[in-house]
């Protein structure tokens, strides 16, 4: 069954969980990026300015643990925020996973980095609001991520309140202390740093990489879950009214979130030492070679043989000749002929070694022409910008045909552009296809929105331009009919 599109160009690939702000959808980009795709009802545009607000806000610190949703797309008096390349799984899922066994090391190293974030927010002028089990993700590496930055405080309409953010963060401690590190040793030095903590996280987070680990295990937690792992202890919902109807349809896809995995060690804490391995005594030594004294004939002396039970055999080097007829010494040996030596090379004339690096230089410059002239032919499309506009305004005519005309301006490049029209009120457009030739700067998508009745109504028009380069272009216009 065809995985549904939401209206950010992404494909579904797991069921909807809830979060505290909206709907959470895990998602494919066109390019195959995992994505957390978040809805929320925003029917007033002053909200939706305060959470664009507070989006720009949070992407502005480029902190890796609070992930940037750039600005929100409006659609049916929503918004949808994008998450792009954030992965893991909760801390309510994991506690309702069944599987998840995390010491007290482990659940001291997520709230030091859920504090060390918290304070990043808090420094910046900003405020969580929303420190929950649902919101707190856990990489596949081990690392802590806080979904829903400083939305629930836009929503609201309230000012950041870091006391708020250092309660709730401590309440999540305390939950996981009790739901995993009851009766361990040392909890109770945790939850003193918990108690400091909800006054000051910085002061929090010393501490806790101070908790030494002790006799706890130190190896490492693997959490393995089906493959629904993402969703567990969440409940279940159906896409909303202006989503795609096939997600509660479609069978279940493999989860890419399945296994997380938590270090059991403190951020800047030394790993527990290693075996070390050592030889069982002192490296052998090579025997020195036995001395043999002198024999005379009729003597049976042996002093001076190794306890072998045979004598040593006589050592050549060491040989001794006597009587008459013996050379001094062993003959020389025999002179070898040297080889004549090599001929002296001639030296190369300067002309021929200019020639040479002429040749060289030419080379290069044919191969940089070559390599351009394939790069050009073989980039890939891509829009540089879109515009959207009315051919001809419906004005004050009855029943008429609105011709919505999108111009995409691209780089030249041959290839295709995937897209979709939006239109409020209605259900998202199918994706539809437009060739782009090489050469073609310029390309030009239209839409045929009939109108018919009395009475009047402002419409938006979106293309939603899902491939090469995602992009989004409206315009609004006003039918209206006396």
């Amino acid at each position: 069954m065809t995985q549904p599109i939401l209206p950010t160009g992404a494909r579904v690939v797991g069921p909807a969980h809830a979060g505290v702000c909206g709907t959470w959808w895990r998602a494919l980009a066109p390019d195959g990026t995992a994505q957390l795709v978040l809805r929320i009802a925003a029917p007033d545009p002053a909200l939706a300015d305060r959470v664009t607000t507070a989006t720009r806000a949070v992407a502005a610190l480029r902190h890796v643990g609070l992930p940037a949703t750039g600005d929100p797309i409006r659609h049916n008096g929503a918004l949808w925020l994008v998450a792009a390349g954030v992965s893991g799984s909760t801390l309510s899922e994991l506690a309702d996973s069944g599987g998840a066994l995390l010491d007290l090391p482990a659940v001291a190293t997520i709230a030091a980095e859920t504090a060390r974030l918290l304070t990043a927010l808090h420094a910046a002028g900003l405020a969580h609001g929303a420190v929950h089990g649902r919101t707190v993700l856990v990489t596949a590496h081990g690392a802590v991520t806080l979904a829903e930055a400083a939305l629930l405080p836009a929503l609201r309409g309230e000012p950041a309140d870091p006391a708020t953010d250092r309660r709730a963060w401590a309440e999540l401690v305390r939950w996981l202390v009790a739901r995993w590190c009851d009766g361990q040793p040392r909890v109770d030095l945790l939850l003193r740093c918990v108690a400091r903590g909800e006054q000051d996280l910085a002061q929090a987070v010393r501490e806790l990489r101070d908790i030494p680990a002790g006799d706890l295990p130190t190896e490492a937690l693997t959490l393995s879950a089906p493959t629904e792992a993402l969703t567990l202890g969440v409940p279940t919902m159906a896409l909303p009214d202006d989503a795609p109807t096939t997600a509660l349809s479609m069978s279940p896809p493999v989860d890419p979130f399945v296994s997380t995995r938590v270090p059991t060690l403190l951020p800047d804490q030394p790993a527990s030492p290693g075996r070390t391995y050592r030889s069982a005594g002192p490296a052998p030594t090579i025997p020195q070679p036995a001395t043999v004294d002198a024999v005379f004939p009729g003597s049976t002396t042996t002093e001076g043989y190794e306890a072998t039970g045979a004598p040593p055999s006589p050592d050549p080097v060491a040989e001794v000749r006597f009587g008459p007829g013996v050379p001094a010494g062993p003959p020389a040996a025999p002179a070898w002929p040297q080889p004549p030596a090599p001929p002296a090379r001639p030296r190369r004339s300067r002309w021929r070694l200019v020639g040479s690096v002429l040749s060289a230089l030419l080379t290069l410059a044919l191969l940089v022409a070559v390599g351009l002239h394939l790069w050009q032919r073989m980039s890939p499309l891509e829009v540089r910008s879109v515009q959207v506009a009315v051919a001809e305004p419906p004005g004050e005519r009855c029943d008429v045909t609105v011709d919505v005309v999108a111009t995409v301006q691209t780089n030249g490049r041959a290839g295709t552009i995937r897209y979709q029209w939006l239109r409020g009120g209605a259900e998202p457009g199918g994706l539809l296809t437009q060739r782009v030739a090489r050469g073609q700067r310029t390309v030009t998508l239209r839409l045929k929105w009939a109108f018919n009745g009395t009475g009047s109504a402002t419409e938006t028009a979106v293309v939603n331009i899902v491939e090469p380069t995602p992009i989004q272009g409206r315009t609004i216009f006003r039918y209206q009919c006396g």
